[in-house]
C-alpha cells in the first residue's frame, strides 16, 4: 500500500496504525507476502524502517518483499541484501529478460 499518508515516504503514527490493522485483519492467512510497495521510490533507510515495522507487527513472520521499477532493481535490491526484515523481492520484468 502507500508508503506514508503524507507522500514523504516517512513512517508516522498513522502508517504504523494502518500496518498493524492490516496484520490483525489478514495476518492469519497462510502463504501471505507483505509487499512494501509497487514501484517503490523510498530511500533505503525508509525501506528498512518500513520492513522493521511489519516485522514488529506480524507474529506469523510472513515474507516481506519489495517491488520496484524493472530498470531500478539493482539500485533498490542490493542495498537491502542481508537485511533480516526484507525476505524477498517482488520482481516484474519483460519475458525476454527472464533468463539473462
Amino acid at each position: 500500500e502507500a508508503f506514508a499518508f503524507d507522500g514523504s515516504g516517512t513512517i508516522g503514527r498513522e502508517y504504523r496504525l494502518y500496518s498493524r490493522e492490516l496484520v490483525a485483519r489478514f495476518g492469519h492467512h497462510l502463504a501471505l507476502n507483505w509487499n512494501l510497495g509497487e514501484e517503490n521510490t523510498q530511500t533505503t533507510a525508509q525501506q528498512r524502517e518500513m520492513a522493521a515495522t511489519w516485522t514488529e507487527f506480524d507474529p506469523y513472520r510472513h515474507h516481506i518483499v519489495i517491488h520496484t521499477y524493472p530498470d531500478q532493481q539493482a539500485a533498490i535490491y542490493q542495498p537491502l541484501l542481508g537485511n533480516a526484515n526484507v525476505t524477498g523481492a517482488s520482481v516484474q520484468t519483460d519475458a525476454d529478460t527472464v533468463h539473462r
